[in-house]
């Protein structure tokens, strides 16, 4: 019922009100060893326009815990077809960046190509903006039934065990061609953008 920053701004606040948590901001690791020792660098002044010239520029901490959760993110991969690196081809998360940070849709008419459930929440945002969803090709022969449910209450066309085998245009996107794995007809979709995503690898 919150959204991302309002949720990570009660969570600081709740965890500033204990007494038993040190909250480090500015601060990098940089280093994790044997024994669950892990190196940090905290920024104490630098990003000070007047710097208190009793406090150092940067200490580093050197921790060691019980446990150490390494919880860093993770790198989307891209799905590799003819005229993937053609303008207008992006990564699913980067046109829900682009929407959800900076207010801006990548395409009028969108296809997805995906293998992982992550891309179906770009598909979904975008949609709920007011960007046609033309399809969403999905690699995997089974899906999330909610999701599906989702995307037919949308009315978003969903195919799966599906590629996509070509992207047509020269300097951007006209249209993509999607084949079922199982062979049969290639079909083909107007669309102005096509976002994709291979899933994630973990960023350690």
């Amino acid at each position: 019922g919150q959204s991302g920053p309002e949720w990570a701004a009660s969570m600081v606040a709740d965890l500033k009100a204990r007494k038993n948590v040190t909250l480090l901001p500015r601060t990098t690791g940089f280093g994790y060893f044997q024994q669950n020792m892990v190196a940090l660098g905290e920024r104490i002044t630098e990003h000070m326009a007047v710097p208190d010239p009793d406090l150092p520029r940067e200490r580093m901490w050197q921790v060691r815990a019980d446990e150490v959760v390494i919880a860093q993110g993770g790198i989307e991969r891209p799905l590799v077809f003819p005229g993937n690196d053609r303008p207008g081809v992006m990564l699913a998360g980067a046109a829900q960046t682009y929407l959800n940070k900076y207010g801006v849709a990548v395409g009028d008419k969108i296809g997805v190509f995906t293998a992982c459930d992550t891309a179906y929440a770009a598909a979904f945002d975008l949609y709920e903006e007011g960007t046609d969803i033309e399809v969403i090709v999905d690699h995997r022969d089974s899906v999330d039934q909610a999701l599906l449910d989702q995307a037919k209450e949308l009315g978003i066309r969903v195919m799966q065990a599906s590629a996509v085998s070509k992207v047509d245009g020269h300097l951007r996107v006209s249209g993509i061609r999607v084949k079922p794995h199982a062979g049969g007809e290639t079909e083909r979709f107007d669309v102005d953008a096509l976002i994709m995503s291979g899933g994630w690898t973990p960023s350690l």
